[in-house]
């Protein structure tokens, strides 16, 4: 009797516990303009930002022209390459938004074809390539920004740059 009690009281106990652990970490995203991008990602990729799609140049040496400029009286940038940096980061800047926008629009899409229950492999297939040659196509843009930012600075600029961002 006594162990059936403690089975009971068990089950009591840990019955809560289980049902909570299915709780999706997830169920908060459902609430997304886009579900699989923050709001902030979305703000950040509708303005031109780099929403980390450059990461891989940023941390291996290669300045952003946004950073760049922010930092530009630090590391005694010229004038000529202020006015490099200047016109890259607003090209990138343009392209980037052009092209966000068509990656959230395809997100978007992606969301939508779920809604409408219609999804299927082929459609899929079509929504994601969609999707995800956007998102290629506006990593390419940050990132190459990075390769012709490097390009401007001098190699002493460069250690400057890493120093004042905190990469050491």
């Amino acid at each position: 009797m006594l162990v059936r009690a403690f089975a009971l009281g068990a089950i009591a106990v840990v019955t809560p516990t289980a049902i909570m652990a299915q709780h999706s970490p997830y169920a908060h995203h459902a609430d997304r303009a886009v579900t699989s991008l923050s709001d902030e990602d979305v703000a950040d990729i509708l303005a031109g930002e780099g929403a980390s799609l450059a990461l891989p140049a940023e941390l291996n040496r290669f300045p952003g022209p946004k950073h760049v400029l922010e930092l530009a009286d630090s590391f005694a940038v010229t004038q000529t390459q202020r006015g490099q940096v200047e016109r890259e980061f607003a090209a990138m800047r343009d392209a980037a938004q052009r092209v966000g926008r068509l990656y959230v629009d395809a997100e978007r899409a992606l969301d939508s074809l779920f809604r409408s229950t219609t999804v299927n492999e082929a459609s899929l297939r079509a929504h994601l390539q969609t999707a995800e040659a956007h998102r290629a196509e506006l990593r390419s843009i940050h990132l190459m920004a990075h390769v012709r930012v490097l390009a401007m600075l001098t190699d002493q600029q460069v250690h400057a740059y890493q120093r004042l961002r905190g990469y050491h």
